[in-house]
């Protein structure tokens, strides 16, 4: 009896993590690149008044992780922890809209500048819609506007570590 019941409390114990799921992957400095990429897209926001019309349009470009097409049949789990250092160069440029509300960037407008940050998990809860193919692995926001948008250019993470897991 005292056999069946260790047999027992045994496959409790593994369902229990198979239930868990997940594979845990350290994210260093040098492995990253085998499991992630950086994408930059511009997207658009909407700001719609009290009748649903549209009453401010901003265009604004964000810097992103996401997995590699090779994991596309896996989630990132909500207990994915990574930090990210990088630097860039930011540059404004002019937007407009089309018609049918696709930003169009023209000419630089002001001086470009050097940035640098640090960032851990930043808006993993609320990912944008318009990333929503995507993997998200971590969003890295950046600045818009009505009539400019500022983009990161020259992007190069310097740092990263945490851990990813996988689903």
């Amino acid at each position: 009896m005292k056999k069946l019941l260790v047999l027992i409390l045994a496959l409790v114990m593994i369902m229990s993590l198979t239930a868990c799921g997940g594979e845990t992957i350290e994210i260093t400095t040098d492995t990253w690149q085998d499991y992630l990429l950086v994408k930059q897209e511009i997207i658009v926001e909407d700001i719609l008044n009290d009748f649903e019309e549209i009453e401010t349009r901003y265009a604004k470009e964000v810097t992103f992780l996401c997995l590699k097409d090779e994991y596309a049949g896996r989630n990132v789990s909500r207990d994915t922890d990574i930090s990210v250092e990088y630097k860039c160069t930011m540059q404004s440029y002019r937007c407009s809209f089309g018609a049918d509300g696709t930003p169009k960037v023209e000419e630089k407008i002001f001086s470009p500048y050097d940035f640098s940050d640090i960032i851990k998990n930043s808006n993993y809860d609320n990912a944008y819609e318009a990333l929503d193919e995507y993997k998200l692995v971590l969003v890295i926001d950046n600045g818009g506007g009505e009539s400019s948008v500022e983009m990161k250019e020259d992007f190069e993470i310097t740092r990263i570590e945490g851990t990813l897991v996988l689903e």
